[in-house]
This record gives structure tokens, sequence and C-alpha cells, in this order.
């Protein structure tokens, strides 16, 4: 038998579920009381799933869907409401923490760009002092980053987040900072202040190393290098930027 439940409110009412762990009148005028119905007017079909209900934390699910969807369908592919449906919640939900589309794309930017810098400190850490194995294993972590989330990297250094969104901003100068630390032994300091509008000697450095690793990044991406290239490459450019590091064994 299949029963038709009757809710106090309308249908929006009765099917809407919120990020605070609640589910509204879900369950309104199912015969028992507990919502086991068949198919209801309220458009309730049967039992909730677990997936409908939230711990407080639907910033981070929806961030973590996000990820997913930029690895498998670009930018271009993030939709707020796609979104909603891929956490199980109301279309309204998300706007909660992300108003607009683009509060999402800064997001993402910044979270992005503290991984990124996480995963530098991580492997400064490892290396123990040895300038030439952390820079082998910075850049190596840098290039599979942009491999692994090349499309997380392009929304990262787009100007369009880079001047709008204060977070994205501060988030980019840890990072930079970071790649500072690496780089930091072989710039000497100015002996004297940079002319106006000039870069100075230690951020010209980051960024020509940032831009050298995304470019290796960018090439073995598009299939312009083989993978077993690229340690090779890694200790050309520290031989470049004073590191001396020696070529990789083969």
């Amino acid at each position: 038998m299949t029963y038709r439940c009757r809710p106090r409110t309308s249908p929006k009412a009765a099917s809407r579920v919120v990020d605070r762990g609640t589910v509204e009148d879900a369950h309104q005028g199912s015969p028992d009381g507990r919502g086991r119905t068949g198919r209801c007017r309220s458009g309730y079909h049967g039992p909730m799933s677990a997936r409908a209900f939230h711990h407080g934390n639907l910033r981070a699910e929806i961030l973590a869907h996000a990820r997913v969807t930029l690895r498998e369908a670009g930018e271009e592919g993030l939709s707020l409401r796609q979104l909603a449906r891929d956490a199980g919640v109301s279309h309204a939900a998300p706007r909660r923490h992300f108003p607009e589309r683009q509060d999402l794309l800064n997001a993402l930017a910044e979270q992005g760009f503290d991984e990124l810098t996480a995963s530098i400190a991580e492997q400064l850490d490892r290396a123990g002092g040895d300038r030439v194995t952390a820079f082998r294993a910075v850049a190596r972590s840098y290039i599979d980053f942009a491999i692994r989330d090349g499309a997380l990297m392009t929304l990262m250094f787009s100007a369009k987040n880079g001047t709008a969104a204060a977070g994205v901003s501060e988030a980019a100068d840890r990072f930079f900072a970071a790649v500072g630390t690496i780089v930091a032994a072989v710039v000497p300091s100015p002996s004297a202040p940079a002319p106006s509008g000039a870069l100075s000697d230690a951020l010209r450095a980051q960024l020509l190393l940032a831009s050298t690793l995304h470019g290796i990044a960018s090439l073995l991406c598009a299939g312009r290098l083989d993978a077993s290239q690229v340690d090779e490459l890694i200790d050309g450019v520290g031989q470049l930027f004073g590191v001396g590091a020696q070529p990789a064994a083969k």
C-alpha cells in the first residue's frame, strides 16, 4: 500500500534541509509520524538518508566537492546548485557560506595557496637543513601539486582572484614567503633599497622560481615533457638558482 502524506507546511518547507544538522518538517503528516511513507506530495521519498544530515561542516564539504569538480570539469563546471545536490542539501544551503559563485572561487584559491604553503614547509622540515635536498623536494612538491590540481592552480594565480579578495592575496603572500625560504640562502640581501617600482632581488628570485616550476608543470601536463625528465630539469633549475644541485642519478 502506498500512503500519501499531507504536510502542514508547503512542499518546499517540508523537504528543506539545513546545514545545522536538522531536517525541517520532512516527516510531517506521515502515517506513523516517523516518515515511513511511500511517495508523498511533499517530495519525501522514504526515510531520510544519513547524507542529508550535516554536522555543521557544510562549508568544508562543499569545498571538497568543488575540488573534485575542478579536477574533472574545470572551473566552468562549478555550480553552487550542483554542489548542493552533491552534498545532499537544499540549493540555498551553500549560500550561507558562499553568497556568490565568486566567493566559492576565492575560497578554493585561498585553500590551494595554504595547502601549497604547508607542503613547502613540510618538505623544508624533512630536508633537515640540506639545501639541495630541500630544493628538490620543494620543487617536486610544487610540480606534483600543479599536475594533480592544475585547474585549481590556474584559479589561484588568476588576476581576478589576486586583486579582488583580501583572503586570497594574504594566502598568496604566505605562499611566496614560503618560496622565499628556499632561495633566501642563495639570494643575498640588497645592499641598497631597490629603485621605486623595481623588484627586490629576493622577490625577483621568488617569482622566477615559481614561474619556472610552473612552466615545467604546464609542459608536463600538456604532454610536452616526459615524467622521466622532471627530476633532471629540477636539478637544472637548482643550478641556475645557485643551489648547487647535481644531476639526479638515472
